[in-house]
């Protein structure tokens, strides 16, 4: 009987696709002053034009006379909210780059919507957000916080510092529940071509095919696995306009990652890379084991990183190599900026 109990309630909660992708908090979980960075609050209406959402931007530091790199736009995963997902990205404004992050409705600060988290409620959260950081970045008055100056919430914009050569870029960074979200957003996306890179870091392409692997991965749940095609919607799945999308994307997975497993970024990069030939190699670094495996097609820019010993989203902070894949993540950008 407590088995049949158990089962019970796990269908209806496998059911409810909010309960199991979405689990939003509202409590603030870290603040950005406490670890010295300047930021405002930012307030926008997702698309369905009554949902207000909030989001922090954190201004590019440089020098006056300094060139301002660009801005990124960054879709954090299912869990908690903007308040702990900054940290692993908020090291990048120290190199020319502005940092743009929002909640999904539901999420922190934001509005909760009609019915809360959902599919399809967080893809018009999403497609407003585009909308938002890629006008952020479009601004004849760039922002930017001088390294001998100070930035003040409610002064977001400071002036332009002075551009090289190398064109300042637009990024979207998507990850885990954020990277589906972003990708499926820019398959609707009517200035996709303005974007110079995507980031899809420990994420996947399809809520079915993850829920499947999840259910198929103990023995518990494993005779009820296929039951996720049938009580799972995958209308917001990015699976099938992976193969036509033709933008600069970097796939970045570990390879112990037991949350989203390897398998789903691989899959994105190859669904990418459709048709196309692929170059592979392994880095090292002195005497340490092999930072990552580098899988790339450089004419169409498409890349993937796989990392050894890699969690999840923990490549950029809390990897023990994540300083060298930030400068080489930092080369990218370089590289991108002069196409």
């Amino acid at each position: 009987m407590n088995r049949l109990i158990s089962f019970l309630l796990f269908i209806l909660v496998l059911s409810s696709c909010t309960s199991v992708f979405y689990q939003p908090e509202k409590q603030q979980f870290y603040g950005p002053e406490k670890m010295g960075l300047s930021y405002y609050d930012v307030s926008f209406l997702s698309k369905d034009n009554q949902t207000k959402l909030h989001g922090w931007v954190f201004p590019a530091v440089v020098e006056k006379g300094e060139r301002y790199k660009g801005l990124i736009t960054h879709f954090h995963g299912n869990a908690q909210n903007i308040s702990s997902h900054f940290i692993s990205l908020a090291w990048i404004v120290q190199h020319g780059y502005t940092l743009f992050i929002f909640d999904y409705r539901g999420y922190g600060q934001s509005e909760e919507g009609p019915s809360g988290p959902t599919p399809r409620g967080l893809h018009l959260d999403a497609l407003a957000a585009l909308e938002y950081g890629h006008n952020l970045f479009k601004k004849e008055d760039m922002i930017y916080e001088s390294k001998s100056g100070v930035v003040k919430k409610s002064a977001p914009l400071l002036g332009k510092p002075t551009l090289s050569k190398e064109e300042s870029i637009f990024v979207v960074y998507g990850q885990s529940l954020g990277g589906v979200v972003a990708m499926r957003a820019l398959a609707d996306y009517p200035e996709l071509e303005g974007v110079n890179l995507v980031v899809m870091d420990s994420t996947f392409s399809s809520y079915q095919s993850l829920a499947f692997d999840k259910l198929a991965s103990t023995w518990l749940t494993f005779l009820i696995s296929p039951l996720a095609y049938l009580l799972i919607s995958d209308e917001m799945e990015s699976k099938s306009f992976l193969p036509k999308f033709d933008r600069p994307l970097l796939v970045i997975h570990g390879d112990a990652d037991h949350i989203v497993p390897k398998k789903f970024g691989e899959e994105i990069f190859n669904l990418a890379m459709t048709g196309m030939e692929k170059t592979e190699k392994t880095e090292k670094h002195g005497e340490k084991r092999d930072l990552f495996t580098l899988t790339s097609q450089q004419q169409l820019q498409k890349w993937q990183w796989i990392i050894p010993g890699g969690a999840h989203i923990n490549a950029m902070y809390g990897h023990e190599n994540s300083s060298y894949y930030q400068k080489q993540f930092l080369d990218l950008l370089k590289d991108i900026s002069r196409k």
